[in-house]
């Protein structure tokens, strides 16, 4: 008899389904990958999912990561399959870019009147240049990871207007500020400089959603297992695990510590892997 799945396995078997198709994308296009964040650790760790965790993290070079993004809205994507980024889709909160599968859902109840891309996905990040720990770079290099999460976060700020009040307010407001229009031209602007590494004398690092790891560790690669796959992950792994989480990173956290995203246990989430969001959106 066929073991039922839970509901965070089932979740971490449709990203998987996702990844696959992220790979072949990449594999017929020749474009540069690695597995990052928690999806590395849990290949350095677990081989696999952390097993509380319900998200795949994938990261690219710059060049790499824009051709992926025209690729997907020229139709490389199976019909399964959408492409989701901030320039896309203003509703979307993050400043990466994901793919996922349509007709399901992942979306936070809190969020069930705005409509951005709430099907299942991974999330795509670019590594760009960014100066070293040490830099007197590193304050400016801060500052400006802050604003490209706040000019993403629009529509989260506008969402925070309704539900805070005091000085929270008044600056919810003034950060979603403005028209669409006005927010998209200066966001793909912001990007564009971001993505360039903007003019950093010093670019020992790469952005890494938020913070910085060693940019000379993705020098050479190597594959690593997970689940039942071999993952491509930057040679030197153990310095980007360290810049992430400190070289205690093969410690278990307590067990309070530990936290999944989206995967479908939670009650503040509405998940869905056969019928999708615009059916829960309010």
């Amino acid at each position: 008899m066929e073991e039922e799945l839970t509901p965070l396995r089932k979740y971490q078997l449709t990203e998987m389904k996702i990844l696959k198709e992220f790979m072949r994308v990449c594999e017929e296009n020749d474009l540069t990958w690695w597995i990052g964040w928690g999806t590395l650790l849990g290949a350095v760790r677990h081989k696999g999912f952390i097993p509380w965790d319900d998200d795949i993290d994938i990261g690219m070079p710059v060049e790499d990561y824009l051709k992926f993004r025209q690729l997907c809205r020229e139709g490389a994507l199976g019909d399964e399959f959408f492409f989701s980024c901030h320039a896309d889709c203003i509703y979307d909160m993050i400043y990466n870019q994901g793919i996922g599968l349509k007709n399901t859902t992942s979306l936070p109840k809190k969020y069930a009147d705005t409509p951005a891309n709430w099907g299942i996905r991974i999330d795509i990040f670019a590594y760009s240049p960014a100066p070293g720990f040490d830099s007197p770079e590193s304050k400016k290099f801060k500052k400006l990871e802050k604003r490209f999460d706040q000019l993403a976060s629009r529509y989260y700020y506008k969402k925070e207007v309704q539900t805070t009040s005091g000085i929270r307010k008044l600056y919810c407001k003034f950060m979603s500020r403005g028209t669409d229009e006005q927010h998209l031209r200066q966001w793909n602007a912001f990007e564009q400089k971001y993505l360039a590494g903007w003019d950093f004398k010093d670019r020992r690092c790469f952005a890494a959603s938020p913070g910085r790891v060693t940019a000379a560790a993705f020098e050479e690669t190597v594959m690593l297992p997970f689940e039942d796959l071999m993952l491509p992950a930057p040679a030197g792994y153990d310095q980007v695990l360290t810049d992430l989480y400190g070289p205690t990173y093969m410690e278990l956290p307590p067990e309070e510590d530990r936290w999944y995203h989206s995967g479908g246990e939670s009650d503040d989430m509405y998940v869905s892997h056969t019928e999708p969001w615009t059916k829960f959106l309010k």
